[in-house]
């Protein structure tokens, strides 16, 4: 199970909503990565991986809001569109390249949508 984490725009709330979904699954797939479409705006209580902890560790020594959405793993995009209605937010895509010899490396973060040719 994967968290999506998203800042929050109303740090004064500990609620969990729940919401509902429309939407289809992705192309290709046979089911929906959301089994459990409450938006949740606080940390987990059952164990999660230890980076995963200390994200969330973080994020409230920081003192900030977030919503997240629990969920399969999900490889693509397309695969992200139910997640990204859910939350009402925009998934971006985050590509680490490398030049020729391997001693440069660039983080280029794109639109979801956005192709790069």
């Amino acid at each position: 199970m994967s968290s999506l984490i998203t800042d929050s725009m109303s740090p004064d709330t500990d609620k969990q909503t729940e919401t509902t979904s429309d939407s289809v699954p992705a192309a290709g797939t046979d089911h929906s990565p959301i089994s459990d479409t409450t938006v949740y705006t606080t940390r987990p209580t059952d164990p999660r991986i230890p980076k995963e902890e200390r994200v969330y560790d973080l994020l409230d020594s920081l003192g900030v809001a977030f919503s997240r959405v629990d969920h399969e793993a999900v490889d693509t995009i397309d695969g992200c569109l139910e997640i990204e209605e859910l939350l009402g937010i925009h998934i971006c895509k985050n590509l680490f390249l490398t030049n020729s010899k391997r001693d440069r490396y660039y983080l280029l973060i794109l639109p979801g949508e956005k192709q790069l040719v």
